[in-house]
């Protein structure tokens, strides 16, 4: 057994699952290496693959380190009320209860940007809060950034939104 695993054995053994042990000095070193392929641009830690808010926040005091990638507009709403003030929801919501609370927490609205890709949802979310009794919302135009190859029969990437053209970006 590697002497990193005997020791957490040691130390946590006794513990009942599950046990999670955060190696910092690892975390460290992949910080360091993606800053330094980011050559510049500010990483968003993206929440559904670190799942630590106390991890977060001991990233986002590094430089290079710029905000949150919420899964859940739910997610987003916990994390503002943990301390964090630049979240992006990664994906359109459609969470009623989630808008209401948004829309009706001015600090929340300066500080969540809302991802859409289609007029039916900016419909929803003025029929859960209409835009007169709510506080402006930040709002990000998700827009379909695969690869089209053979006229567009072919797609390399995650297809997303279905905003795939200027003309689309445009209307929306």
């Amino acid at each position: 057994m590697p002497a990193r695993a005997t020791t957490f054995s040691r130390l946590f053994g006794h513990v009942s699952a599950p046990v999670g042990v955060l190696d910092l000095d690892a975390v460290d070193r992949n910080a360091d290496d993606l800053i330094r392929r980011a050559s510049g641009t500010p990483i968003r830690l993206a929440t559904k693959s670190l799942r630590t808010p106390d991890l977060y926040a001991y990233l986002l005091d590094r430089d290079g380190f710029t905000g949150l990638f919420a899964y859940t507009l739910a997610e987003a709403l916990y994390l503002h009320g943990k301390g964090f003030r630049d979240i992006v929801v990664g994906y359109p919501t459609a969470d009623r209860a989630a808008i209401t609370e948004l829309a009706d927490e001015e600090s929340a609205a300066s500080a969540i940007t809302l991802v859409v890709d289609s007029l039916d949802q900016l419909d929803l979310i003025d029929t859960v809060v209409p835009p007169a009794q709510r506080s402006a919302l930040r709002i990000c135009i998700e827009l379909d950034a695969s690869y089209r190859l053979l006229g567009g029969a072919l797609s390399l990437g995650p297809r997303r939104s279905p905003i795939s053209t200027a003309r689309q970006a445009a209307a929306m």
